[in-house]
């Protein structure tokens, strides 16, 4: 409990959880933090601050985990961080977050694959996912096997000058709640000359909700096969 406290804090070497309650509060904590390799089984994670993570990869650090139960409470309060060289793993995953401006998945020019799993924000400002650079032109891979992605009340995916290569396959749904599937806009908070192009491939029923916008420094690449739609305008 405390500012930057982690449930878990794993920075050399390898860690191995399993049959877990994993519980953080205060500030920039997080359920795990991770500059190593954590494998985790059957946890059920709830962190609670504001600018907290639910779990955060940093540093190269690689967290793969199955079967979890993951909530985060607090305004900034991010499921997933996957920062830059870093890589997040997870196969049946259940993931919440309850506040304002808090993202299911948030790649700093990181690596995610998701399958077998529901993302769902409910908060205003609350992306389901956002891609931001660590450095100009540093880019962020994202994978989504059968996973159900659901912002509520806002944009499913938000792209600040940051490049993207998102690959969804498997009856993957992803929905904007407030009418906007993708937002690729140019410009970070650190650099507003930043910019960054959007690859989405969906195969195999995928059905994405929402309208894409994008920035005239951006070019957005939608590739659609094996049945999968889009419902939604472009512009």
């Amino acid at each position: 409990k405390g500012v930057n406290a982690h449930a878990v804090d794993a920075q050399f070497g390898t860690t191995n959880l399993k049959d877990l309650l994993l519980t953080s509060t205060g500030k920039f904590s997080s359920g795990i933090y991770s500059s190593s390799q954590v494998n985790g089984e059957n946890l059920i994670i709830n962190t609670e601050g504001v600018n907290a993570h639910g779990i955060n990869a940093s540093l190269g650090g690689v967290v793969d985990i199955k079967n979890v139960e993951l909530s985060t409470k607090g305004a900034n309060a991010v499921g997933l961080l996957s920062n830059a060289g870093s890589t997040i793993k997870a196969d049946n995953l259940q993931l919440m977050t309850s506040s304002n401006d808090a993202h299911a998945l948030w790649v700093r020019s990181g690596t995610a694959n998701i399958s077998n799993s529901t993302l769902t924000t409910t908060g205003t400002n609350s992306w389901g996912i956002v891609a931001t650079a660590a450095s100009a032109g540093a880019g962020s891979s994202i994978s989504m096997d059968n996973v159900r992605l659901d912002a509520q009340k806002s944009t499913a995916i938000e792209t600040l000058g940051a490049p993207l290569d998102l690959n969804l396959q498997n009856g993957t749904q992803v929905t904007g709640g407030n009418g906007i599937l993708l937002d690729s806009l140019a410009g970070n908070t650190t650099d507003p000359l930043y910019s960054g192009n959007v690859s989405l491939k969906a195969t195999g029923d995928v059905v994405l909700t929402g309208d894409i916008r994008t920035s005239t420094a951006n070019l957005v690449d939608v590739a659609l096969a094996k049945n999968s739609s889009l419902t939604g305008k472009i512009s």
